[in-house]
């Protein structure tokens, strides 16, 4: 297991939003916006979450808030489930023709899920994240930035003018 060669602290001296304990609104929030997956190693489904009585889901929030507050993340959301699938296509012999797929605890995605929701806030609202950055973004997609290239192509086209463009390709993404 690879551990951190430096352990991070988070302890700030200001009272940002994003350092505060969750709310149960944000708590409903993440719930509603999960989807139902499969079950981690602790075999939780998300409809089971679902299904817990209002005082059992403030209980939940109160273990979130300590985990937060205490920086005490749990050691059994560090284990996963992972599964092999097959890429379509492939053949199902050859080991790099599959891709893995990692099934974790619905209890830490849903935090995960809180956590992600202030850290996007967060970024939008301080204006840190370059309007070049489509992708992953509320409202906006890559297909912003192929639209923009194609523009850029006609336009270079109709002035005749040239126009250079880059692309990268990262391992085996595609």
């Amino acid at each position: 297991m690879n551990e951190e060669r430096k352990l991070l602290t988070f302890r700030s001296s200001t009272r940002k939003m994003y350092n505060t304990p969750f709310t149960f609104e944000e708590l409903k929030i993440a719930l509603d916006k999960s989807r139902p997956t499969s079950p981690g190693p602790d075999k939780t489904h998300y409809n089971m979450i679902k299904n817990l009585s209002e005082n059992s889901m403030r209980t939940l929030l109160l273990l979130y808030n300590i985990i937060w507050l205490k920086e005490c993340f749990p050691v059994a959301w560090r284990e996963s489930v992972v599964i092999p699938i097959p890429k379509p296509g492939k053949d199902p012999q050859v080991p790099n023709n599959y891709r893995p797929i990692a099934l974790t605890s619905c209890l830490c995605k849903l935090m995960e899920r809180m956590v992600n929701s202030r850290l996007v806030h967060s970024l939008e609202e301080s204006g840190f994240l370059s309007k070049f950055q489509s992708g992953f973004r509320h409202g906006r997609g890559t297909i912003d930035n192929v639209l923009k290239l194609e523009t850029a192509i006609r336009d270079a086209f109709v002035t005749k003018k040239h126009l250079v463009s880059v692309f990268f390709r990262y391992g085996q993404s595609l």
